[in-house]
């Protein structure tokens, strides 16, 4: 299988604190990049902090609510085929 070179650009004061925790952990910055990016390969996403990954889920909760809500709401087709003008248009005869 052919390889190939990843290179970022990071603060030297977080690589030298990562390369640490890395060693601590029995490995090397290398084998940690190339396990991310084998993970993330494996399922498909990006891994993420707990705390981001929390606030993804409660984005995609937020998101599936008013979803949900909206499913509920009346079909307005006369809304659906209005042109952005005759939208326009009825807004402003409403509230100015």
């Amino acid at each position: 299988m052919a390889t190939a070179v990843v290179s970022a650009r990071v603060n030297q004061a977080t690589k030298a604190q990562a390369s640490l925790i890395a060693q601590s952990a029995g490995t090397n910055l290398g084998e940690v990049i190339k396990q991310v990016l084998e993970e993330m390969v494996r399922t498909r996403s990006v891994p993420l902090s707990s705390e981001a990954q929390q606030t993804r889920d409660r984005q995609k909760e937020r998101f599936h609510a008013f979803m949900a809500w909206r499913s509920e709401l009346p079909d307005c087709p006369e809304l659906a085929n209005m042109t952005d003008e005759q939208l326009r248009e009825m807004l402003v005869a409403r509230y100015v």
